[in-house]
């Protein structure tokens, strides 16, 4: 009997899932795309999330936009068309 692998679950994956919620409601709220990851970039830089207390950088821009938000927003867009 083939049994599903399980999904890896750690506490990214967790966070990942809550950042999720954030985008959306940004996304409904009409923020750009900039706009929601410049919100982000300042809530890690203030909280000292990985290497994001350094600063802004385009590294960790596109890092947080390829990694949370384009995902996030495709889903959205898949859920509900739009």
């Amino acid at each position: 009997m083939d049994f599903p692998r399980p999904e890896r679950y750690n506490d990214k994956t967790i966070f990942k899932e809550k950042l999720v919620d954030v985008f959306q409601l940004l996304f409904i709220a009409g923020k750009g795309q900039t706009e929601q990851i410049n919100i982000l970039l300042d809530l890690f830089e203030q909280e000292g999330f990985e290497d994001y207390k350094q600063g802004w950088s385009q590294e960790r821009f596109d890092r947080i936009r390829k990694g949370y938000q384009e995902p996030t927003i495709k889903r959205f867009k898949r859920l509900y068309g739009k």
